[in-house]
């Protein structure tokens, strides 16, 4: 009897001890001061939370992180813990009821599908029903019957656990009866659950973020700053090019900015030009409470599958194959004087200045503009339509008629302080759409290439001719009109090849 009674003020103080601890948190939400977003969806986030004096603090939303980019900065010493708590929702339309959990505390009345039990009706308050066990993700479920543990680990980590008969009964619910008594029941003998008392909220778990803050250098107050990488927010560039003349034009970069990850509240948005080398872009942080060790390693894998080296040495032990002596050229007269921070010639941040964003916003606006001189040629890539040809042709014969398109081109220097990224260019003239194409990546000054329109009036044909000869057999690499190379014998031929191109403008041409 004694034991019984150190046990339960053992569990007792436990008890009381987590709820001092859940009761001492203080609730914080983090400022965004600033974003940067990539054409791709990737989203460089920093915010920041006051923190007046040491303490624990809770923010009951913890963000989806791309791994390896979670980073913190801060006046104060701050350890971070991700866990799971109990909240209360208001049920409105926006938060309907989800679970059976959400009517525990409630007198309900059960109703099963078989009546032969002897009864059909069961009465009481909903107690709660027992939580699942959390099991290793990474191992099978050895929690049923004994076969069980002859399930073989050469699987590991990618099947999943066996099938387990008692996961078809669900978890048991736990009524109490008026006459104290407890009754479990399981989801395949109920048909339906019903209450008349009101429920006007509900209780969910969610993940929540837990910075424990301490003391640092005398100080007891200050900022907590997070940087990480995410998904969520993007940017859509587009450009018109309106001639003015026949010798000026000019160009106007707008933006469409879509967000449907966090509200932005008077934040600071930069446009990324440039392609983010990611190497987990598709990898959820372990951070994340949903995230579990299975589906990490398996995300890691699917990352990586079908690169050159698929080793994944971030989880697990690698060494450069790529040692180059102090004395190297490749090492040394570095000057990074003349790059900005975090930028370089061929990535570059756009401010756009402070801006206000609700999830599910659009924004579009213009984000520069410019003149310059052009010329207006035509263009005929006579080289990529001869190798599609070699690529769909499986003929042998000796002679080649290939028609390759010819466009109308824009060429001008690029006059805006950015670079050009890759996007949709509209061609416009006194008001009239002349046509669209894509703009490729263009630094400032250097020269943009647009498309405008195909060309029907200037035909462009190719014909190539080789000297017919009888096929023979190489009896030597010595002979005069052979030549080995990459382990084949080739014969060597005479082509003629000729390019006709017939102007039917009533105008001089430059063609390239």
């Amino acid at each position: 009897m004694r034991k019984m009674a150190i046990m339960a003020f053992m569990l007792l103080s436990a008890a009381t001890t987590l709820l001092s601890a859940a009761e001492n948190e203080i609730n914080v939400s983090p400022t965004t001061p600033s974003v940067a977003l990539f054409k791709n969806g990737v989203t460089v986030i920093q915010q920041e939370i006051n923190i007046p004096e040491p303490g624990v603090y809770l923010w009951d939303k913890v963000p989806l992180v791309i791994h390896g980019t979670f980073f913190i900065e801060s006046d104060l010493n701050v350890e971070i813990r991700t866990t799971q708590r109990l909240v209360t929702l208001p049920i409105d339309e926006n938060n309907q009821l989800k679970t059976i959990n959400d009517l525990i505390g409630k007198q309900i009345t059960v109703r099963f599908h078989n009546e032969d039990l002897g009864i059909s009706v069961v009465r009481g308050k909903l107690i709660g029903n027992a939580s699942p066990k959390t099991n290793n993700s990474l191992f099978p479920d050895f929690s049923g019957t004994a076969s069980r543990r002859g399930y073989p680990y050469s699987d590991y980590p990618y099947s999943e656990p066996p099938y387990s008969a008692s996961a078809n009964f669900g978890t048991p619910l736990k009524l109490e009866t008026t006459d104290r008594r407890y009754i479990f029941l399981t989801g395949q003998q109920i048909s339906h659950i019903e209450t008349k008392e009101p429920v006007t909220e509900r209780s969910e778990r969610r993940p929540v973020m837990i910075f424990q803050v301490t003391p640092k250098d005398g100080k007891n107050a200050g900022k907590i700053r997070l940087f990480y990488l995410t998904k969520g927010t993007t940017w859509a560039p587009s450009y018109r090019v309106d001639l003015l003349d026949n010798k000026r034009l000019r160009i106007e970069q707008s933006a469409l900015i879509r967000n449907e990850l966090i509200p932005l509240n008077n934040t600071e948005i930069s446009l990324v030009s440039g392609f983010p080398q990611v190497a987990s872009s598709n990898v959820l942080s372990p951070l994340s409470p949903e995230q579990t060790l299975q589906q990490f390693f398996q995300q890691v894998i699917s990352q990586h599958r079908g690169y050159e080296n698929n080793d994944i040495a971030y989880i697990s032990n690698a060494f450069s194959n790529s040692i180059t002596p102090r004395s190297s050229v490749a090492n040394s007269g570095f000057d990074t004087s003349t790059l900005a921070a975090g930028e370089g010639p061929d990535i570059y941040y756009n401010k756009i200045g402070k801006k206000t964003l609700e999830v599910g916003d659009t924004l579009s606006l213009s984000t520069g503009k410019g003149e310059s001189d052009y010329r207006r040629v035509l263009e005929s890539d006579l080289v990529t339509s001869i190798q599609k040809y070699y690529k769909n042709q499986h003929d042998h014969g000796t002679d080649r008629f290939i028609t390759p398109d010819v466009f109308d081109v824009l060429k001008f220097p690029n006059p805006l302080p950015f670079p050009m990224t890759t996007a949709l260019a509209t061609v416009t003239e006194k008001q009239k759409f002349l046509g669209q194409s894509q703009s490729n990546w263009v630094n400032p000054g250097q020269v943009a290439s647009v498309k405008i329109t195909k060309v029907m009036n200037v035909p462009v044909t190719y014909f190539e001719q080789g000297e017919d000869h009888e096929p023979r057999k190489i009896t030597s690499r010595s002979d005069s009109d052979t030549f080995y190379y990459s382990g084949r014998h080739y014969i060597s031929r005479t082509v003629t090849g000729t390019i006709e191109v017939i102007n039917q403008r009533n105008e001089e041409i430059i063609l390239h």
